[in-house]
C-alpha cells in the first residue's frame, strides 16, 4: 500500500477486489454501458495488467486499470479505465489514481501512453456519452479526431450482387483458414500488418481457425480479417455489450488488404463475404469498432452506434 496526497493506494487483487470493482462498474456506468462480470474479468486480469484502487472501508470507491504492451518496438502504456463512484466524485480521488498511474507507468520506462487500450480493452478511447473530456484535458491530455463503432442488423442482409461479380472479375475468392493456410495467413500479417500478426496467431491457436477470413489471389494471400460469434472462444473479447448489442451479437475486425492489391475492392468483398458469413451463423447486429472510414462500411449499411476520443500522450522530461 502507497500513499499519495494522503490517500491510500492500494494494488488491485483479483481474488480480493474482483467483486468490488464490479460492483463499482455498474454503479458508476452500469446503466449506460452494462458489462457482465465475465467480461470484466477477463478485461481487467489480461497480460501487463498493473491497476490501482482506493476503498473506503470494505468498499472500493475509485478504480484505475493500466496495461503495457508493444506496439511495433514501442514500449506503450494503456490507461484504460478510470472509475470513481457518483458518492466521491469531485473529491480528488480520480486525480489521485491518475497521477499514480500515469507515475507508475512512467516508471516502467513506456515511451507512449493511451487513453484506453488495444486488446483486450473496453474502449479504444474516451466514450463521447460519458462525458468526461474536460477532467482527462484538464490533466494534460489532448483530445485527436474522433473514431466511431458502427453496427448493422444483418438479419436482412444480402451479399450484394456487384460485389459478387466483381471478385469474380477480379478472380478473388475467400475461405476460412484451415490447418493448411494459417501459417500463410500468419506470413502474410507479419509481412503487412504486424500490429494484427498477434490476434490471428492468438485466435488460431483458440481453435477459431474458423473466423479468420482470407482472400485469396490464386493461391497468394492478399486479405484478411477477423470475426467473431456467439460460437468463438468464450475468452475472447471482440464484443463484449451484450447487453446494448444482444446476446447473438458478433464482429468483425482487423480488415486489411495487401497495398499491392488496393483498389480492386477487395476490402469492401471481403467485409460483405464475413457478414453473410456470420449471418449464416446466428449473428444479428454486427459491431465494428475503431473506425474512422465510416463511409466505407456506410456502404454495406453500417450505422454510427458510439462515438470516441483517442488520445496518445508521449512521455518527455517535462511530463
Amino acid at each position: 500500500m502507497t500513499k499519495l496526497n494522503d490517500t491510500a493506494i492500494e494494488r488491485f487483487d483479483e481474488e480480493r477486489d474482483l467483486p468490488g470493482v464490479v460492483a463499482l462498474w455498474q454503479e458508476a456506468i452500469g446503466q449506460q454501458w452494462p458489462l457482465s462480470a465475465e467480461h470484466i474479468k477477463t478485461i481487467i486480469t489480461g497480460a501487463q495488467a498493473h491497476h490501482l484502487l482506493i476503498r473506503d472501508g470494505e468498499e472500493i470507491i475509485a478504480f484505475v486499470a493500466t496495461y503495457q504492451s508493444l506496439r511495433g518496438s514501442d514500449h506503450v502504456g494503456h490507461l484504460a479505465l478510470l472509475l470513481v463512484t457518483p458518492q466521491r466524485q469531485r473529491q480528488g480521488l480520480g486525480s489521485t489514481l491518475h497521477d499514480a498511474a500515469l507515475t507508475y507507468l512512467r516508471e516502467q520506462q513506456v515511451s507512449t501512453v493511451q487513453l484506453g487500450s488495444i486488446y483486450p480493452r473496453f474502449w479504444c478511447g474516451v466514450p463521447d456519452d460519458l462525458q468526461v473530456m474536460s477532467f482527462f484535458e484538464r490533466k494534460g491530455w489532448q483530445p485527436e479526431e474522433p473514431v466511431y463503432d458502427m453496427v448493422r442488423d444483418l438479419g436482412d442482409f444480402t451479399l450484394p450482387e456487384k460485389i459478387v461479380e466483381r471478385m469474380r472479375q477480379e478472380g478473388i475468392r475467400f475461405a476460412t483458414a484451415t490447418p493448411e493456410t494459417i501459417e500463410a495467413l500468419k506470413q502474410f500479417e507479419e509481412r503487412e500488418f504486424y500490429n494484427w500478426s498477434k490476434y490471428f496467431s492468438q485466435f488460431a491457436e483458440m481453435g477459431d481457425l474458423q473466423d479468420l477470413l482470407i482472400a485469396f489471389d490464386g493461391e497468394r494471400v492478399v486479405g484478411s480479417l477477423i470475426m467473431s460469434s456467439p460460437h468463438s472462444h468464450p475468452q475472447r473479447t471482440d464484443v463484449i455489450w451484450q447487453g446494448l448489442l444482444g446476446e447473438n451479437a458478433g464482429s468483425i475486425g482487423s480488415v486489411g488488404v495487401a497495398a499491392s492489391e488496393r483498389g480492386r475492392g477487395i476490402g469492401i468483398g471481403i467485409v460483405a463475404y464475413a457478414c453473410e458469413i456470420l449471418k449464416q451463423r446466428g449473428v444479428r447486429n454486427c459491431y465494428i469498432d475503431w473506425l474512422v472510414l465510416t463511409e466505407f462500411y456506410g456502404k454495406l449499411g453500417y450505422k454510427i452506434w458510439r462515438t470516441y476520443y483517442p488520445i496518445w500522450r508521449t512521455f518527455d522530461n517535462k511530463d
